[in-house]
């Protein structure tokens, strides 16, 4: 809310004065640690953890294991920059935490990053076993689900409409602009489960939207067609090609079918890091309203209005 945004603003300057070690960088975290605002408390927490480790040491655990998610983030960030042997304890006892659901979910992404940059053998070792578990279990949404709180609208709108690898909206929809190549997402966030579009992100096959599943039929002319599957019945089977057109076929003149993968890249593993994976399921959640004429670019955090568009259209 706006008492939060006030907070990030003023610690703004704590955060300059530390940087230049000012003289009053002293008094200002003292000032912080009692502000009533918690963005303003949990940035100087993270300047503590740099300049007084040991006294923030114990803030640090209670919050990584009683806090809110937002505490929580805050604790595991103030980890990353905490030089003390208790360290890699701590973030042992986390992902012990993590691995018995004891983490906030909006909290989770910023664990881990932290704990992969760790060169302690113990917490890599308990962070392996993690995920061997994670394989072997029977949720694949396990290493994810940080992505389904937490996330920031407005960059996931960039993100989506602006990436510099590869744009989302080069093929999907959203209110009229963008691609065809995929389904169109202007409604997908009221359509779908958060879950659901997790998944269709991190495992684009698992699920392929009606009418985009890509298939070759072989005919017993020896010809082939190839495209995406519109319908299917026992009298026809109609397939859009590359080029937009349709091809209607007897199923009785079919001798093969090949299913292809989708041909969404995998790009998480390939093009996103995990703030930007969460930032962007932020974005496809507040997609569930049409509003013609207006464009993808960033959603206002505050109700489903749709801001006008910023992004450059790729060709």
């Amino acid at each position: 809310g706006n008492e939060r945004a006030a907070g990030a603003v003023r610690a703004r300057p704590l955060e300059v004065l530390h940087t230049f070690n000012g003289a009053h960088i002293s008094e200002g975290i003292a000032a912080a640690e009692k502000s009533k605002s918690p963005a303003l408390r949990l940035a100087a927490l993270q300047i503590l953890a740099r300049r007084d480790p040991e006294r923030a040491l114990p803030v640090i655990r209670r919050l990584a294991t009683e806090g809110t998610e937002e505490e929580q983030r805050a604790a595991f960030l103030a980890l990353g920059r905490l030089n003390r042997p208790e360290t890699p304890q701590l973030l042992i006892l986390a992902l012990d935490r993590l691995a018995a659901s004891k983490v906030h979910v909006g909290a989770q992404f910023e664990l881990l990053d932290v704990v992969e940059k760790s060169t302690d053998r113990q917490v890599q070792a308990r962070w392996n076993a993690l995920k061997a578990a994670w394989a072997a279990g029977d949720d694949p949404l396990a290493p994810y689900r940080g992505a389904l709180s937490g996330g920031n609208v407005r960059r996931g709108a960039m993100i989506f409409a602006e990436h510099p690898a590869l744009p989302c909206i080069r093929c999907h929809k959203v209110n009229g602009d963008g691609g065809e190549a995929g389904p169109d997402l202007t409604l997908i966030g009221k359509q779908k489960s958060p879950e659901y579009l997790l998944e269709s992100v991190i495992e684009p096959n698992a699920k392929i939207a009606a009418g985009f599943d890509l298939v070759t039929l072989k005919l017993a002319n020896g010809s082939s067609e190839s495209g995406s599957l519109v319908s299917e019945s026992a009298t026809q089977v109609v397939l859009r090609r590359a080029d937009g057109t349709e091809a209607v076929i007897d199923p009785k003149q079919v001798s093969e079918r090949q299913a292809a993968p989708s041909s969404m890249p995998d790009i998480y593993e390939q093009m996103l890091s995990r703030s930007e994976l969460r930032d962007l399921i932020a974005f496809l959640r507040v997609l569930n309203t049409v509003e013609p004429g207006i464009g993808t670019s960033s959603r206002a955090t505050k109700g489903n209005r749709v801001c006008r568009p910023v992004h450059r259209h790729r060709r």
